[in-house]
């Protein structure tokens, strides 16, 4: 894979992209404001879905009562919805910055000239103290 840098909900960030058909994965993200780099898959798995219900002109099915959540309290949703059962890429998550950056040297060919710890372990700006000026009598 190959490391790049693209922009993340305004921030810069970086991207893991395949650089042939037999990689494993299909994209990398890093995502800045949760600390993680989000790895898509070449397998996928079946799941099931809640997608929005359109009618036959392909409108959004209005509720007649607002959904209610798990615990019985309106969730907002005013609109139908109805589960079906698809077939996604497997999404990992990797949350530990040791184990990031790990996978980063493991999977990008560009690991050793990229500068993805500028963005993945940002070290603290350092400013130097300005020197004491002492007095002499």
């Amino acid at each position: 894979m190959l490391l790049v840098t693209f922009i993340w909900n305004q921030k810069k960030s970086l991207n893991l992209i395949p650089m042939s058909k037999d990689c494993p994965f299909t994209d990398g993200m890093y995502d800045v404001d949760a600390q993680r780099l989000i790895m898509m898959s070449a397998s996928t798995k079946d799941g099931l879905h809640m997608v929005p219900s359109r009618d036959e002109n392909g409108d959004f099915v209005k509720a007649k009562h607002p959904r209610k959540d798990i615990n019985g309290e309106p969730n907002g949703k005013l609109i139908k919805e109805r589960q079906i059962q698809l077939n996604l890429p497997q999404e990992y998550y990797v949350i530990e910055k040791e184990e990031i950056i790990d996978m980063i040297k493991r999977l990008a060919i560009n690991a050793d000239t990229f500068d993805y710890k500028a963005i993945v372990d940002p070290s603290p700006i350092i400013t130097k103290e300005t020197p004491k000026i002492e007095v002499v009598k």
